[in-house]
C-alpha cells in the first residue's frame, strides 16, 4: 500500500488474512455478474445495530447502483431481523466513504450516539492507525 497509507504503516492483507477478516464477521452478501463477484458487503451485529464492516464494488461495475442495492438489502435484512439500525466507521472526507454514506441516508454520529461496542471499535488500535491517514467518522441510521 502506498500514498497516504504508507504513513499509517499498514500493509496489504494476504488472501489468508482477508479470509480470516471475512470469518470474523457473521454476514456476507455478494453481488455476482456472469458468476463472478463484483460487489460485496460484510457486516456483523454490534450493540443493537447491524455494523457495516466493509462494502466494495469492483471498479468496472461502479456507478451502476450496486452499492445502493447492497445498502438497501442490508436495511431490509436489519429491519426483518429486529436490528435498531445500521452503522459503520469510515473516512469523513473521502468521496466514496463519508459523503457516500451521508448521501445514502446515513447521519454522522458523535461518540455519544454510539453504543459501547461501537465506541470500542472506534477507539481500537486499527482505527487509530487509520486516523493517521485522514479523519474517521461514525455514520449511522436508526429505524
Amino acid at each position: 500500500m502506498g500514498g497516504a497509507f504508507s504513513s499509517a504503516h499498514l500493509t496489504g492483507l494476504t488472501a489468508a488474512q482477508y479470509a480470516e477478516k471475512f470469518r470474523q464477521n457473521e454476514l456476507l452478501w455478494l453481488i455476482e455478474h456472469c458468476d463472478l463477484p463484483v460487489g460485496f458487503v460484510r457486516a456483523k451485529p454490534v450493540d443493537d445495530l447491524l455494523y457495516i464492516a466493509e462494502i466494495g464494488v469492483a471498479r468496472a461495475h461502479q456507478g451502476k447502483g450496486l452499492g445502493r442495492r447492497l445498502l438497501a438489502h442490508m436495511r431490509r435484512y436489519a429491519r426483518e431481523n429486529e436490528f435498531k439500525g445500521l452503522a459503520g466507521l469510515t473516512w469523513k472526507d473521502v468521496p466514496f466513504n463519508g459523503p457516500y454514506y451521508l448521501h445514502n441516508g446515513f447521519q454522522a454520529w458523535s461518540l455519544d450516539q454510539a453504543g459501547p461496542e461501537l465506541r470500542t471499535l472506534a477507539a481500537s488500535s486499527d482505527e487509530q492507525k487509520l486516523n493517521t491517514i485522514g479523519e474517521r467518522m461514525i455514520f449511522g441510521e436508526r429505524f
